[in-house]
């Protein structure tokens, strides 16, 4: 009986290690989210700075400059950051560190998979790609707000998904080459009646 009770209290002191060395891993793999959230949040104010110093004389992706003098607040690797999400998405740029900062943020509290589906992570992804290609066809239909801008207010991506012709009322209608020519053939239609 003397083993018996010697190999319980073995079995109970490997237990309370084996508990004990989860208790320190998942702290330590706490302390590495945090770490990471905190090395993110530098990147995020630096990506922000950039974008809002833009300055289109600036030499970048979409054009050079004679003068070797660049006046964002990042320097050239800034200026030609900003100027590279600006051709791409316009305005939607702005967008871009938040959502670093919300990506972020989700992987900083804990995950509890419980009642999640294994499809949330793809649907997410096909989400904000859905956000950003919708966003940039909208913010190029709003052609007043692109002052400065290397490709428009909704960048390059816009461009290519929206070509905008001007319909009588000066709206811009028509999507390129996929809907647009029913888009347009129902506006001629109606205008005809």
């Amino acid at each position: 009986m003397a083993r018996d009770t010697k190999s319980i209290r073995a079995d109970l002191r490997q237990s309370d290690l084996r508990k004990a060395n989860q208790r320190t891993s998942d702290a330590m793999r706490r302390r590495l989210r945090e770490a990471a959230f905190l090395l993110l949040l530098p990147l995020v104010v630096y990506l922000f700075a950039c974008l809002a110093s833009y300055n289109p004389q600036d030499p970048g992706w979409s054009h050079a400059s004679a003068s070797g003098l660049t006046r964002n607040i990042g320097g050239a690797v800034g200026a030609w950051a900003a100027d590279l999400s600006f051709y791409l998405i316009g305005y939607l740029a702005y967008a871009f560190p938040l959502l670093v900062l919300i990506v972020g943020w989700s992987l900083l509290r804990e995950s509890r998979n419980e009642g999640q589906s294994s499809l949330e992570p793809t649907l997410r992804l096909v989400g904000g790609v859905a956000f950003f290609v919708g966003g940039t066809g909208l913010a190029y239909l709003h052609p007043a707000a692109a002052s400065g801008l290397p490709a428009g207010s909704g960048g390059i991506i816009g461009h290519v998904q929206i070509v905008p012709s001007a319909a009588p009322d000066g709206m811009a209608v028509g999507f390129k080459k996929r809907s647009g020519s029913s888009l347009n053939l129902s506006r001629q239609r109606a205008l005809q009646k």
